[in-house]
């Protein structure tokens, strides 16, 4: 019986396309071929494409502040996937620094544009880590309080403060 539902919920479906495929006609280009195609921008085509050497080519292209996050971001998240290396823990660092440095600015651009879901941020967690990897728990935990500055979840239920307390506890430094 739900076959029947579905096989008419398709039909319906496709005589509504077909309709409004007829109804707008054929699509006639009036200014020539050269103005039917936009350039292409790169830095959409990059974070498309998710290849980490077009996003590094086109980051300092990226002006917008919603764009320069994207960018960074998934450079950042491309690299720390594959931390281990020694080439991709030194694009994570370095990126991650530089998104870190251009936060303030981009803060409130990205509530704008992302609402509540600015506060879902790797960024601060994936530098947080690798950081205490590196052994420079300092800097470790000067990134956790600035994500707690900014109200950032890491997704853990102790947050931002469980994890400065977690690093503390390693290196034996309670201040």
């Amino acid at each position: 019986m739900e076959w029947i539902t579905f096989a008419i919920a398709g039909g319906i479906l496709h005589w509504l396309y077909r309709r409004g495929k007829r109804a707008r006609g054929p699509q006639i280009n009036l200014q020539g071929p050269q103005a039917a195609e936009a350039p292409p921008d790169p830095v959409a085509a990059a974070l498309a494409a998710g290849d980490l050497d077009q996003l590094r080519a086109v980051v300092d292209l990226a002006a917008a502040p919603l764009e320069q996050h994207l960018v960074l971001s998934k450079i950042i998240d491309l690299a720390y996937r594959e931390r281990s290396d020694g080439a991709m823990r030194a694009i994570l660092l370095e990126n991650g620094r530089r998104y870190l440095a251009l936060f303030p600015d981009l803060f409130s651009a990205l509530k704008a544009e992302l609402g509540q879901n600015v506060h879902q941020i790797a960024v601060f967690k994936q530098m947080a880590i690798a950081l205490d990897e590196d052994g420079d728990s300092d800097a470790a935990i000067a990134v956790c309080r600035t994500a707690i500055e900014y109200d950032m979840d890491d997704g853990t239920k102790t947050g931002f403060a469980g994890r400065i307390n977690r690093i503390q506890k390693k290196t034996g430094d309670t201040t």
